[in-house]
Order: C-alpha cells, then structure tokens, then sequence
C-alpha cells in the first residue's frame, strides 16, 4: 500500500482474492502448454510400448503390463507431485518472508527494478511461476483421462487386466481426492508468492483499487443524501425563533420566503426604483441581441451586392424589397451587407453544404462559376452533386470530419515489405511460434516415429492389427519422418542466418538445432540402408538357383530386420523442444544476453478485446481498468482516455455533425 501510494483503508484481502479467482481461471481454462505436456506423455508411451513390442517375445501381454502399471502409478506420482508443489509453495513464502522481498521502499509511481523482480522469480522452478499452473492443469486432465479409459474399456480391463477393473476406479478415485485436497491448500500460497512482494500483479491491484474507490464514491454520495435530508428536516422543525435569533438564520429564513414565492409576487415586491433599474437592464440586454445569419441569406445577400441586374428585374417586389444583414426586410432601401468577422481557426474542420444553399445556387445557371467569386467567409464552399442526394445527405458527408492520418496503419507506412518483415521478427520471437514450433514440428515428427515403429511391427507380423487404430503404410510413414527432419533442418538454418547477430539465444537455439535434426535424419537413412539384403532362393531337390530375390527394394518399403537396432534413436528428436531454453540459458552464461525477468501475468493471456467479453457496465469496466493500468495510472478510472480504450478507439473521437471533430481538449467533456 505505501509502495503504491495507496490508503490503508484498502482491503489488501481484496486483491489476494481477485488474484487467486485469476488463478483458478487459469486452472479451468486449460493451457497450450497442458495440452503439449499430454500429448507429448500419450505419444512417448506409444513410442515405448512399439519398442518394448520388438523386444520381447510375447508382446500382446507385455503391452497390457505395462499400460496397468503406467496407469496406476500416473495417480500415485500425480499425488506426490501434488506435495512437492505444496511444500515449495510454502518454502517460497518463507523465503520471502525471511529475505525480506517486497519491503525495499520505493517512491509512489516508480517501478519495481527487474533485478528485484527476478529475485522472487529464481525462487520458482524454472524462474517461471507460470509452471506450477501448468503442471496442475496437466494432471488434472490426466485423472480426467484415466476416468474416461476406465468407463470406455470396463470390460476388456476386467477380463485382460492386471488388476480387476474395480481396483483402477478405486485407485483413480483415492488418488484424486488426495490430489484435491492438497491443491485446495496450494493455491492460496501460490497465489500470496505470486501477488505479494515484488510481483505485485497491476492488473489485479487496479482492478481492486478502482472497485474500491467506485463504492468509497457511492458511499459518499449516499452520505450527503442522507445529511441534506437531515438538514432540511432539522430547518423545518425548528422554531422561528431559535432561527431569527442569529443573522445567518435571519438570512436564510429570507432565503427561504423568496424561494417559495413566485416570480409575479417577486415583481410586485420591488420598489419603484428597482423596477425602473430592472427595466433599463432588460432594454440594454434586448438592444445589444444579434440575429445570426443563415448560410443561404448570406449568400443572397453577398449576390444582390455584387449588383445582379437579371436577378432584380424579374421580379417587381425584388427591386423594392432589401434584406438587411440582420435578415429583417427594407422597403425600397439599400441593402447593407454586414461582412461576417473571421472565422475561428479549427483544425481539420469542414462543414456540410445545407440542402437550401445547394438549392438556390440551382437557379443560377453559372452557379459553379460564381460560387468562386464569393469570399470564402461568407458562404460555405460545397459540392454541387448534393442536388443530386434527393433531400438526404450521404453517408461520407454525415460523418464531416474523419481524421485520416489516425486510420493509416503503421504497416501502411512503412511499405509491404518491412511490414512483412516486422511482422516475421515479431512472430519468430513470441511464444507463438515456440508453441507452433514444438507442436506441429518435433511433438508430430515424434509421433510420425512412433507410427513409423508400430508399422514395421505390423509389416513382420510381430504384432496383430486389431482394426480400430489408424496408421499410415510404410512408405508414407518413411517419407513423412524423413520430409520432417528434412524441414526442420531448413528451417533451422534459415532463421540462424537471419538472427544470427541480433539474437545470441536464438543462434544457439538453431546451432542445436542442426546438430540435433541431421543426425537423427542421418541415423534414419542409415538404418533404412541396413535393411537390405543378399538372400538367394534355392531349390533344396535339384540345388538350382532361382532368380535373385529382390531383398533391396527402394526406400521406404523395406522391411527386413523389422525395427533394428539404429531407428529407435530417431527418437532423440524429441529433445529439440528444449532448444529455446538451453539456447538461452547458454547466451545469459556467455553474457551475451542480459537475464530479463519474466512476466508471470501475462503468461497465459494477453490483452483481449473488450468487444469479446459480457457483462453490466460495472464488470466491463473492471476488466478495461485491469487490462489497461497504465491509462488508469496516468488518466484516472473514470477518464475518457479509459472510454476510448474500452470502445477501441486510436487517437482522437470523431463526432458527427457540426461538433469539432479533433478531438475534445478535456477529457472530462466525454
């Protein structure tokens, strides 16, 4: 609070319980990583129970040893996972309190250094607090997953299992509770060693203070409603005494009697003299009024000077009738025509043509050309084609003003190019393509392996197809996992050179990278190579050679030696997926990269579109203060700068009709 510059009348409850309804979103809302995490746990268990198939003798009953034993031990390592995170939350907490974090002080409005921010965060695993959720989320699904094998394969579990099928439910079942029970006690640490101290969430905390500011304001209101109907109450039961005893009660005992007359008996009131005062004031108020000119009486006007014979001599009336500036007709007079001061200066301001304007200049049959010869501050320049709209504008013409510096996007600017330039930097080095990159790269060339394996099986009979799976054929399988590493390996080389000097972690990164990919794709053709053979059919009677057999068909459809002992290690590609990370860590301990301190907040969701989100006005507008702190910092909750954010709007309004269209000088005024 202090850091802050906040009132100590704030409930610091408040915010931890906003922060842990942030986490339990989190937790409802399955991450990309959970999912990652997974698939990538189903996909290596089928990769290892192909190998544990070709080396066995009797596969079918080695593969459903296994699975049991995968299944019942996922609950159990799940539940001791589950204690290992309560225990650190509760070491983490220690820590800060014993380190003191969180109790360096800093002026209101200044940031928190990242070096003190990284502090608390290199107390988490992997100095990414973000884990912990995902590591929670994946075993959550993971129990969701075993309830549902368990419903779906009842029988088969039963008869082929194990264990009888009732012991995997009960097992799952205790499991989970214990998992439940140990969470429900995790998360509130989780979320006081993510919200307190040096990773105060901002979002969160102006979320808290704007909701409390917002009911200190409805409070106050309520309480001058209630002390002004107290006080009119307390007046009117007062005596006339108590009240004319003093002067200020003499005054508003006065005050009173005035209100309550009307505006006849008010008059009547007056002395002669007050009368007389009051009507010489309404004389001069009266003399000093103008009457505004039209746009099309100007324009007339500035006509009939400029000496229009054709247009007088038509028309009997015309020649005695005059118009002065003030609009009021002149018999037989000289026609003044008052020229209008200059306009006030507004910027990227035009006004629209009236249809009355448009109309009469339709009379005159050089109409285009005198328009040019009528100053510019007597009539309003407009185009001609409004004859043509039949008494309604257009729609460009109802918008007046729109400032169209604000609608050019920056990619427009900068050309096609660097904007597609800027746009492969950006997404090259978010999270995006990290989580792209690891999904639709190493995770499926990974489970293209696995097939691979189970197809060899097949192809020598090792194992029995049951029908209900599908899997490519060999020679799909084999140039998908070679088109795989072939591409990685591309990639890979395209992106060092590209970054090579501006991003040491990603040089790193690709450098693995190609060590990693062409050796797996080196052992892959090697082991395709060792496939093929020199056998020669011979007739055991006559001892006659038949032809060759053809032991060396081309690649991808050989299937001697089945697996082999050289294709399994294609598997260490899976190792790629931490590239990014070592990439990193090897630039922070070269120095070649500072060590930049995580946003934990951030992680799973970024700023969201407020078009997107439900809810009365109130909950709107606590998600625009927590997705936008920095405008609430620098504005005010109630500003129009947070207005303009929540409806999406750049730069300056555009209001319609005559309103300046520039934008208003004070924020107030929207």
């Amino acid at each position: 609070l202090r850091r802050n510059g906040l009132t100590l009348k704030l409930k610091v409850s408040q915010y931890l319980k906003r922060s842990e309804l942030h986490v339990l979103e989190h937790l409802v809302h399955i991450s990309a990583l959970s999912w990652v995490l997974l698939a990538g746990a189903v996909v290596l268990i089928y990769f290892i129970l192909g190998v544990l198939a070709y080396v066995t003798d009797d596969p079918n009953k080695v593969i459903g040893a296994v699975a049991s034993h995968v299944f019942v031990w996922a609950q159990v390592v799940s539940v001791v996972v589950s204690l290992l995170l309560f225990n650190k939350m509760k070491w983490i907490f220690s820590r800060i309190m014993k380190m003191g974090l969180g109790k360096k002080f800093y002026e209101p409005g200044v940031q928190i250094k990242d070096e003190d921010r990284q502090a608390q965060l290199d107390l988490f695993w992997g100095s990414h607090p973000a884990y912990v959720v995902s590591f929670v989320q994946f075993m959550q699904f993971g129990y969701a997953m075993a309830a549902a094998i368990l419903l779906i394969y009842w029988n088969e579990i039963d008869k082929d299992g194990v264990f009888p099928a009732y012991a995997y439910a009960v097992a799952c079942a205790l499991c989970y509770i214990a998992f439940v029970t140990v969470m429900a006690n995790t998360l509130p640490r989780y979320t006081m060693c993510t919200s307190l101290g040096n990773l105060v969430d901002s979002s969160r905390l102006a979320e808290t203070v704007a909701h409390f500011r917002l009911e200190e304001t409805k409070r106050m209101d309520a309480d001058e409603r209630t002390l002004a109907v107290s006080s009119r109450r307390n007046v009117g039961t007062a005596s006339r005494d108590s009240v004319s005893s003093t002067a200020d009660g003499e005054a508003i005992s006065q005050l009173s009697e005035l209100i309550r007359t009307d505006t006849k008996s008010l008059r009547d009131v007056l002395t002669v003299e007050q009368k007389e005062q009051l009507a010489q004031s309404r004389a001069e108020r009266r003399m000093r009024r103008k009457k505004s000119n039209s746009d099309s009486r100007v324009s007339m006007m500035a006509k009939m000077k400029d000496g229009d014979d054709n247009a007088s001599k038509s028309s009997a009336t015309s020649s005695k009738v005059g118009f002065h500036a003030s609009g009021v007709a002149n018999d037989g007079g000289d026609i003044e025509v008052r020229q209008l001061p200059p306009p006030r200066p507004r910027r990227k301001r035009r006004k629209a043509s009236s249809t009355g304007v448009a109309f009469m200049r339709s009379f005159k049959e050089d109409g285009d050309e005198d328009a040019d010869a009528i100053p510019s501050q007597q009539l309003t320049v407009f185009d001609i084609s409004a004859l043509e709209a039949k008494g309604n504008y257009d729609d460009e013409d109802k918008l007046g003003s729109v400032n169209q510096d604000d609608d050019e996007s920056e990619e427009e600017k900068l050309g096609f190019v660097a904007s597609l330039k800027m746009t492969f930097e950006e997404y090259s080095l978010s999270s995006k393509y990290r989580l792209v990159s690891g999904v639709f790269g190493t995770l499926l060339c990974f489970f293209f392996i696995g097939m691979r394996v189970e197809v060899l099986l097949l192809e020598n009979d090792t194992l029995e197809d049951p029908g209900n799976t599908f899997h490519f054929n060999k020679t799909t399988s084999f140039w998908l996992v070679f088109t795989w590493l072939a591409m990685m390996i591309i990639e890979s080389s395209f992106r060092a050179s590209y970054f090579w000097k501006s991003h040491p972690e990603i040089r790193y990164a690709c450098a693995l990278d190609l060590i990693l990919a062409p050796l797996c794709l080196a052992l892959f053709i090697w082991a395709e190579v060792e496939r093929c053979c020199d056998l020669v059919v011979i007739d055991a009677e006559t001892m006659e050679s038949y032809e060759d057999a053809d032991c060396c068909p081309q690649f991808g459809t050989r299937t001697y030696g089945s697996v082999g002992n050289i294709e399994p290690f294609t598997s260490l590609i899976a190792l790629r997926v931490f590239r990014f990370y070592v990439g990193r860590w090897i630039a922070v301990k070269l120095g070649t990269m500072p060590k930049k301190p995580e946003k934990h907040h951030d992680h799973h969701h970024g700023h969201h579109a407020l078009a997107a989100e439900h809810g009365n006005i109130t909950q709107l507008w606590e998600k625009a203060v927590s997705l936008y702190p920095d405008v609430v910092k620098e504005h005010g909750e109630l500003s129009g700068q947070l207005l303009k954010k929540m409806l999406g709007v750049r730069g300056s309004l555009v209001v319609l009709g005559d309103v300046e269209s520039s934008g208003a000088e004070n924020d107030d005024e929207l």
